[in-house]
């Protein structure tokens, strides 16, 4: 059951990397939006696997239906384009 679990969370969490998270911090990077997040892309894909592989069952829902997509990925965009004050 925990291999089931464990393979649910890492199909899931890549998906979100995949399907949310790298487009919102290409956009923020194009956009010249500079903080921790775009500075250093390779952790923060790291973390947000580890992170979205932890909450995986909530994320399902947002994953699926494409209005709570939209309105995840939306939510994901204000935090990641916030600029970092100096």
């Amino acid at each position: 059951m925990l291999e089931y679990y464990v393979i649910f969370a890492l199909a899931t969490s890549i998906f979100a990397l995949i399907d949310v998270f790298m487009p919102v911090l290409k956009e923020a990077r194009e956009f010249g939006v500079h903080n921790v997040l775009t500075e250093n892309p390779k952790l923060s894909y790291f973390v947000y696997v580890c992170i979205s592989a932890i909450i995986a069952p909530m994320l399902i829902m947002p994953l699926l239906v494409p209005s709570m997509n939209t309105r995840f990925r939306n939510s994901l965009a204000t935090m990641v384009n916030e600029q970092e004050e100096i």
